[in-house]
């Protein structure tokens, strides 16, 4: 790895070099939905014909 420093999140705590031990730190990135989405297995229907 090169020299630089890259921190996704200044705020947040995350020691610069992992520490045997400690916590795994969880990624906070990527979107999320506002609710997941219903999905009813009984109401799927296998069409034989297709």
């Amino acid at each position: 790895m090169s020299g630089a420093t890259h921190k996704h999140h200044p705020t947040h705590d995350v020691p610069d070099e992992f520490v045997p031990g400690a916590m795994p730190v969880e990624p906070d990135e990527g979107p999320v939905p506002p609710a997941i989405p219903e999905d009813p297995e009984d109401d799927r229907v296998i069409d034989p014909e297709t």
